[in-house]
Protein backbone atom coordinates (compact mmCIF):
# COMPACT_ATOMS: atom_id res chain seq x y z
CA UNK A 1 0.00 0.00 0.00
CA UNK A 2 2.51 2.42 0.87
CA UNK A 3 4.53 1.54 -2.45
CA UNK A 4 1.26 2.07 -4.45
CA UNK A 5 1.22 5.46 -2.87
CA UNK A 6 4.74 6.35 -3.02
CA UNK A 7 4.51 6.05 -7.04
CA UNK A 8 1.31 7.26 -7.19
CA UNK A 9 2.67 10.66 -5.24
CA UNK A 10 6.01 10.65 -7.57
CA UNK A 11 3.19 10.50 -10.65
CA UNK A 12 1.72 13.14 -9.40
CA UNK A 13 4.86 15.41 -9.03
CA UNK A 14 6.52 14.70 -12.14
CA UNK A 15 3.08 15.79 -13.74
CA UNK A 16 2.94 18.97 -11.64
CA UNK A 17 6.36 19.76 -12.80
CA UNK A 18 5.66 18.94 -16.43
CA UNK A 19 2.81 21.46 -16.42
CA UNK A 20 4.50 24.30 -14.43
CA UNK A 21 7.29 23.78 -17.17
CA UNK A 22 4.82 24.43 -20.14
CA UNK A 23 2.88 26.97 -18.29
CA UNK A 24 2.04 28.89 -21.67
CA UNK A 25 1.27 32.46 -21.39
CA UNK A 26 -2.30 33.43 -21.08
CA UNK A 27 -4.45 34.25 -24.05
CA UNK A 28 -4.72 38.18 -22.81
CA UNK A 29 -0.80 38.05 -22.49
CA UNK A 30 -0.33 36.72 -26.45
CA UNK A 31 -2.91 39.77 -27.48
CA UNK A 32 -0.45 42.24 -25.36
CA UNK A 33 2.54 40.95 -26.78
CA UNK A 34 1.36 40.66 -30.38
CA UNK A 35 -0.14 43.86 -30.23
CA UNK A 36 2.87 45.77 -28.82
CA UNK A 37 5.27 44.10 -31.48
CA UNK A 38 3.13 45.85 -34.51
CA UNK A 39 4.41 49.32 -34.35
CA UNK A 40 3.49 50.49 -38.19
CA UNK A 41 -0.08 51.15 -37.61
CA UNK A 42 -2.48 50.15 -34.47
CA UNK A 43 -3.63 46.04 -34.17
CA UNK A 44 -7.58 46.61 -33.63
CA UNK A 45 -8.17 42.95 -33.02
CA UNK A 46 -6.41 39.64 -32.06
CA UNK A 47 -8.26 36.24 -32.10
CA UNK A 48 -6.00 32.66 -30.86
CA UNK A 49 -6.21 30.03 -34.11
CA UNK A 50 -5.34 26.97 -32.39
CA UNK A 51 -3.02 25.75 -29.55
CA UNK A 52 0.19 26.00 -28.82
CA UNK A 53 2.92 24.31 -31.01
CA UNK A 54 6.11 23.57 -29.10
CA UNK A 55 9.37 23.43 -30.71
CA UNK A 56 12.97 22.41 -30.49
CA UNK A 57 15.67 23.91 -31.85
CA UNK A 58 19.20 22.55 -32.76
CA UNK A 59 21.33 22.44 -29.66
CA UNK A 60 18.37 21.97 -27.05
CA UNK A 61 17.88 18.71 -25.58
CA UNK A 62 14.29 19.90 -25.39
CA UNK A 63 11.41 22.33 -26.65
CA UNK A 64 12.87 26.07 -26.05
CA UNK A 65 10.31 27.57 -28.54
CA UNK A 66 6.30 27.85 -28.30
CA UNK A 67 4.58 29.16 -31.11
CA UNK A 68 0.84 30.35 -30.95
CA UNK A 69 -0.99 31.42 -34.18
CA UNK A 70 -3.19 33.94 -34.27
CA UNK A 71 -5.21 36.04 -36.91
CA UNK A 72 -5.10 39.67 -36.41
CA UNK A 73 -6.50 42.90 -37.89
CA UNK A 74 -4.64 46.56 -38.68
CA UNK A 75 -5.04 50.27 -39.28
CA UNK A 76 -2.22 51.53 -41.20
CA UNK A 77 -1.17 55.19 -40.48
CA UNK A 78 -3.04 56.18 -43.94
CA UNK A 79 -6.12 54.74 -42.44
CA UNK A 80 -6.55 51.35 -45.00
CA UNK A 81 -7.04 48.17 -43.18
CA UNK A 82 -5.55 44.63 -43.03
CA UNK A 83 -5.98 41.49 -42.06
CA UNK A 84 -3.03 38.86 -41.35
CA UNK A 85 -1.77 35.97 -39.61
CA UNK A 86 0.82 35.90 -37.31
CA UNK A 87 2.76 33.56 -34.98
CA UNK A 88 3.52 34.89 -31.78
CA UNK A 89 6.82 33.29 -30.32
CA UNK A 90 7.88 32.63 -27.06
CA UNK A 91 11.27 31.22 -25.68
CA UNK A 92 12.89 29.77 -22.75
CA UNK A 93 16.71 29.15 -21.86
CA UNK A 94 15.81 25.75 -19.71
CA UNK A 95 12.94 23.54 -19.72
CA UNK A 96 12.08 24.83 -15.94
CA UNK A 97 12.12 28.56 -16.97
CA UNK A 98 8.94 30.57 -18.13
CA UNK A 99 8.77 31.37 -21.29
CA UNK A 100 9.38 35.35 -22.49
CA UNK A 101 8.22 36.67 -25.92
CA UNK A 102 10.79 36.30 -28.68
CA UNK A 103 9.01 38.60 -31.72
CA UNK A 104 6.33 37.96 -33.89
CA UNK A 105 6.05 36.49 -37.19
CA UNK A 106 3.37 37.59 -39.57
CA UNK A 107 2.16 36.19 -42.93
CA UNK A 108 -0.72 36.14 -45.10
CA UNK A 109 -1.56 40.01 -45.53
CA UNK A 110 -4.58 40.99 -47.00
CA UNK A 111 -6.73 43.89 -47.71
CA UNK A 112 -10.04 45.01 -45.79
CA UNK A 113 -10.67 47.89 -47.85
CA UNK A 114 -12.17 45.88 -50.62
CA UNK A 115 -9.29 46.72 -53.25
CA UNK A 116 -6.01 45.40 -52.88
CA UNK A 117 -3.42 48.12 -52.16
CA UNK A 118 -1.88 47.28 -55.72
CA UNK A 119 -4.92 47.23 -57.47
CA UNK A 120 -5.19 51.17 -56.93
CA UNK A 121 -1.82 51.91 -58.88
CA UNK A 122 -2.37 53.49 -61.97
CA UNK A 123 0.60 54.65 -65.08
CA UNK A 124 1.09 57.66 -62.40
CA UNK A 125 1.64 56.53 -59.70
CA UNK A 126 4.10 53.40 -60.84
CA UNK A 127 5.55 56.15 -63.33
CA UNK A 128 6.32 58.08 -59.86
CA UNK A 129 7.93 55.16 -58.26
CA UNK A 130 9.74 53.95 -61.42
CA UNK A 131 11.66 57.69 -61.69
CA UNK A 132 12.50 57.50 -57.73
CA UNK A 133 14.00 53.84 -58.31
CA UNK A 134 16.20 55.29 -61.04
CA UNK A 135 17.12 58.19 -59.09
CA UNK A 136 17.57 56.02 -56.32
CA UNK A 137 20.22 54.00 -58.03
CA UNK A 138 20.59 55.25 -62.18
CA UNK A 139 23.25 52.39 -62.98
CA UNK A 140 20.75 49.77 -61.85
CA UNK A 141 18.12 50.72 -64.89
CA UNK A 142 20.20 51.80 -67.51
CA UNK A 143 20.74 49.65 -70.93
CA UNK A 144 24.53 50.45 -70.97
CA UNK A 145 27.29 51.59 -67.92
CA UNK A 146 26.63 54.45 -66.37
CA UNK A 147 30.13 56.10 -67.83
CA UNK A 148 28.75 55.30 -70.96
CA UNK A 149 24.93 56.86 -70.66
CA UNK A 150 24.86 60.94 -71.85
CA UNK A 151 21.25 61.54 -71.59
CA UNK A 152 17.87 59.80 -70.26
CA UNK A 153 15.24 61.06 -72.40
CA UNK A 154 11.15 60.64 -70.93
CA UNK A 155 9.91 57.39 -70.47
CA UNK A 156 6.67 56.16 -70.46
CA UNK A 157 4.47 53.36 -68.62
CA UNK A 158 3.35 51.25 -71.68
CA UNK A 159 -0.35 51.17 -72.06
CA UNK A 160 -2.06 47.71 -71.18
CA UNK A 161 1.01 46.46 -69.45
CA UNK A 162 0.25 46.52 -66.07
CA UNK A 163 -0.60 43.43 -64.74
CA UNK A 164 -1.56 42.67 -60.78
CA UNK A 165 -0.01 39.20 -59.71
CA UNK A 166 -1.36 39.19 -56.20
CA UNK A 167 -2.63 41.68 -53.60
CA UNK A 168 0.92 43.11 -53.27
CA UNK A 169 3.05 42.82 -56.43
CA UNK A 170 2.65 44.04 -59.76
CA UNK A 171 3.94 43.68 -62.69
CA UNK A 172 4.48 46.77 -65.69
CA UNK A 173 6.69 48.16 -68.85
CA UNK A 174 8.27 51.04 -69.40
CA UNK A 175 9.69 52.30 -72.78
CA UNK A 176 12.04 55.22 -73.05
CA UNK A 177 14.88 56.13 -74.87
CA UNK A 178 18.79 56.54 -73.94
CA UNK A 179 21.88 58.36 -75.65
CA UNK A 180 24.38 56.40 -74.73
CA UNK A 181 28.46 55.73 -76.56
CA UNK A 182 28.91 54.35 -79.91
CA UNK A 183 32.19 54.21 -79.93
CA UNK A 184 33.70 51.82 -81.76
CA UNK A 185 37.35 52.97 -82.78
CA UNK A 186 39.52 55.83 -81.11
CA UNK A 187 39.32 58.17 -84.49
CA UNK A 188 35.78 57.47 -84.99
CA UNK A 189 33.75 58.55 -81.66
CA UNK A 190 30.14 59.06 -81.19
CA UNK A 191 26.92 58.80 -79.41
CA UNK A 192 23.79 56.46 -80.43
CA UNK A 193 20.30 56.73 -79.31
CA UNK A 194 18.52 53.71 -78.11
CA UNK A 195 14.76 53.34 -77.59
CA UNK A 196 14.53 50.27 -74.68
CA UNK A 197 11.60 48.60 -73.62
CA UNK A 198 11.70 47.23 -69.53
CA UNK A 199 10.13 44.81 -67.79
CA UNK A 200 9.61 45.80 -64.28
CA UNK A 201 8.21 44.21 -60.59
CA UNK A 202 7.27 45.99 -57.68
CA UNK A 203 6.67 44.49 -54.52
CA UNK A 204 5.17 46.41 -51.83
CA UNK A 205 5.87 45.31 -48.36
CA UNK A 206 3.03 44.55 -46.19
CA UNK A 207 3.37 46.37 -43.11
CA UNK A 208 5.67 49.24 -43.98
CA UNK A 209 3.57 49.33 -47.22
CA UNK A 210 6.38 50.60 -49.18
CA UNK A 211 7.07 49.46 -52.83
CA UNK A 212 10.49 47.71 -53.51
CA UNK A 213 10.77 47.79 -57.39
CA UNK A 214 13.45 45.60 -59.42
CA UNK A 215 14.10 45.32 -63.26
CA UNK A 216 12.75 41.89 -64.36
CA UNK A 217 14.82 42.91 -67.68
CA UNK A 218 15.06 43.50 -71.48
CA UNK A 219 11.52 43.27 -73.51
CA UNK A 220 13.09 44.95 -76.69
CA UNK A 221 15.67 47.44 -77.74
CA UNK A 222 15.85 49.82 -81.16
CA UNK A 223 18.52 51.83 -82.32
CA UNK A 224 17.42 55.17 -83.70
CA UNK A 225 20.57 56.88 -84.78
CA UNK A 226 23.99 57.44 -84.42
CA UNK A 227 25.71 61.04 -84.52
CA UNK A 228 29.68 61.30 -84.81
CA UNK A 229 31.09 63.70 -82.58
CA UNK A 230 35.10 64.81 -82.38
CA UNK A 231 36.84 63.93 -79.70
CA UNK A 232 36.68 67.01 -78.01
CA UNK A 233 32.82 67.30 -78.02
CA UNK A 234 32.40 63.37 -77.01
CA UNK A 235 34.94 64.07 -73.55
CA UNK A 236 33.30 67.56 -73.00
CA UNK A 237 29.25 65.24 -72.33
CA UNK A 238 28.94 64.83 -68.88
CA UNK A 239 27.63 60.68 -68.32
CA UNK A 240 25.71 59.12 -65.22
CA UNK A 241 28.57 58.50 -63.77
CA UNK A 242 29.66 62.08 -62.68
CA UNK A 243 26.67 63.82 -63.24
CA UNK A 244 23.38 63.96 -61.16
CA UNK A 245 20.38 61.74 -62.69
CA UNK A 246 18.54 64.85 -62.99
CA UNK A 247 20.54 67.04 -64.80
CA UNK A 248 20.32 64.20 -67.90
CA UNK A 249 16.83 63.29 -67.36
CA UNK A 250 14.86 65.06 -70.00
CA UNK A 251 11.26 64.30 -68.63
CA UNK A 252 8.41 64.94 -66.20
CA UNK A 253 10.18 65.59 -62.73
Amino acid sequence: MYRWFATLLLVGLLHAGSAKANDFPSGAQVERDARAAVTNGRVTRVEIDGGWKMERESGYTFANLAKQAIVAEKQNPDGSRQQFNALVIYQRGAASDPWTFDRLFSYGWKSLDGASPSAAMDAGRLHALTLQAMRDNPGGWMPVDPRNVYRIDAFVVVPGSIRQLNDNELAWEIEGEFIVDDTTQAADPGVKKLRQRIKLNGIQHAQTREWILSKAGEVSSSNLGRQALTRAQKDALPTLANAPFDQLYFGDK
